[in-house]
């Protein structure tokens, strides 16, 4: 039986691992995968290569996967997959470690078959790969404080780093080791040499082949967007913020995406058992904010807190909600309190938490299967798009107004002339003088506005992919400009 438990978390990354390579995505989700793609070829951030803040180690490990496979989306997604099963096993034991061996199972079982976990592990994009990192530092912070094993809090220093030169929005999680760490203040100072040295690993090289100059003009122009998508954006209004936070992080992004705990697919079986989910999800919350308000703060309330509230914190004031894949780094922590509900104080009744489980883990391997299954056989929008244009346009004599489609054209068709609308003024200037085939996409043709004229708009193709699989450019409706 001892033997048996031991496999376990082996087996259930086997599962992970399996299931994550078999669905691969076979297309670029959006135009940062394919800013990715451009930087694995000829890095540099000052051309979006891929956009700041630059993303060096998942770039640099894309580049070394492709040296060998010489197949770029292969290269981007596999890293995402192998990345995101392997966290399995730490995440598995980091929950062993703070409640028992049924939280873990059941909250391994929860994060390997969340849709937006699953998801991402399929996607052409950095998030798996940061998360899984995120999650092997927590685990080996917390099992060398448990252990009084410094090796494993140095090394946990290290993955942070990592972390962070993935994605360098994970910084908040930096707060857990400041706190967890405040009274060691020997293996603060060290763990925090090997977390600068690490960072200056993969911050000097990027600055070196793009150019501290031009990467600081990029950075500049980064913080725009950054200030756009933000709540403090001042065309953001009192009630667009309710909307953002409720409804577009909290129902959408969590709720609907993350969990698959919203009636969206068919048949009608499958829609009840959605709802039965959701109003499992709402007791086990309810269930939560009681617990937490109960008594002192222990030290797991204290690690669950910084594993949720910075990064929550910064990803709710600073980051659009249009992105899902924002809510990640905060899934694995919602999944081993939902494991931690359903096998303890969550339900009272043996069998009501066993029903309970089942419903939830059934729910989201459903939802997770039909959307990777969408991703492994669907190209994105985008790509639907450029193949479209590209069969049957020819390059010389055809102008596209487009979004951020632009970049898919560059990496895929560069010969066609693929312009992102930013200032609608100077392409309606190139509009009006251009003689050729005009093709205008529906967000190109909303930020020109008054500069052209709706009904010489004629539609063309309409090209989507379930919006669920990946929100961002899930639908594109391409227009024919009769000039």
């Amino acid at each position: 039986m001892i033997r048996w438990k031991k496999t376990v978390p082996f087996l259930l990354f086997l599962l992970a691992f399996a299931v994550y390579v078999y669905f691969l995505s076979t297309s670029f989700e959006e135009w940062d995968s394919v800013q990715f793609a451009m930087g694995v070829q000829d890095y540099d951030v000052y051309r979006h290569q891929p956009h700041p803040p630059g993303y060096p180690v998942y770039v640099f490990l894309a580049w070394a996967v492709y040296q060998l496979s010489h197949q770029m989306i292969f290269s981007l997604a596999i890293i995402s997959a192998v990345s995101a099963a392997a966290a399995i096993l730490p995440f598995y034991y980091l929950a062993k470690g703070i409640f028992d061996e049924r939280v873990a199972f059941v909250s391994t079982l929860l994060l390997m078959f969340n849709p937006g976990y699953w998801l991402t592990a399929e996607k052409t994009l950095s998030d798996g790969l940061a998360v899984a990192l995120i999650i092997s530092s927590v685990y080996l912070l917390h099992s060398g404080i448990s252990l009084h094993h410094s090796k494993r809090i140095h090394w946990s220093s290290i993955l942070l780093a990592l972390s962070i030169g993935v994605r360098q929005t994970l910084f908040p999680f930096m707060l857990l080791w400041i706190v967890f760490l405040r009274k060691r203040r020997g293996i603060l100072f060290r763990s925090g040499v090997l977390f600068v040295l690490t960072c200056i690993g993969w911050l000097v090289p990027m600055l070196y082949k793009t150019g501290f100059g031009r990467y600081l003009l990029a950075s500049e122009s980064q913080s725009a967007v950054l200030y756009g998508d933000s709540i403090f954006n001042a065309s953001i209004t009192f009630f667009g913020v309710l909307k953002r936070l409720f409804y577009e992080y909290l129902i959408k992004d969590y709720i609907w995406i993350s969990f698959g705990a919203l009636p969206y697919l068919e048949p009608i079986y499958l829609k009840a058992l959605s709802v039965l989910s959701l109003g499992i999800l709402a007791w086990l919350a309810i269930v939560f904010v009681l617990y937490a308000r109960r008594g002192t703060w222990s030290p797991k309330k204290n690690l669950i807190a910084l594993l949720l509230v910075p990064y929550g914190v910064w990803m709710l004031l600073m980051m659009a909600p249009l992105n899902d894949r924002y809510v990640l780094p905060t899934i694995p922590w919602i999944c081993l309190i939902l494991g931690w509900l359903l096998t303890g104080s969550g339900f009272k009744y043996r069998r009501v938490k066993k029903i309970a489980i089942v419903l939830l883990i059934l729910t989201t391997f459903i939802h997770s299967v039909y959307f990777a299954n969408t991703l492994h056989n669907v190209p994105s929008a985008p790509t639907q798009l450029v193949n479209y244009v590209s069969d049957r346009y020819d390059p010389s004599s055809t102008l596209i107004l487009c979004g951020t489609e632009s970049r898919y054209f560059q990496y895929y068709y560069p010969e066609y002339d693929a312009i992102t609308v930013y200032d609608p003024v100077n392409v309606s200037l190139k509009l009006e003088k251009f003689n050729g085939t005009v093709l205008i996409t529906d967000i190109a043709a909303e930020r020109l506005g008054r500069y052209i004229e709706p009904e010489k708009l004629v539609r063309v193709a309409v090209f989507e992919r379930d919006t669920l699989a990946h929100r961002r450019n899930w639908r594109i409706v391409l227009y024919e400009y009769i000039n």
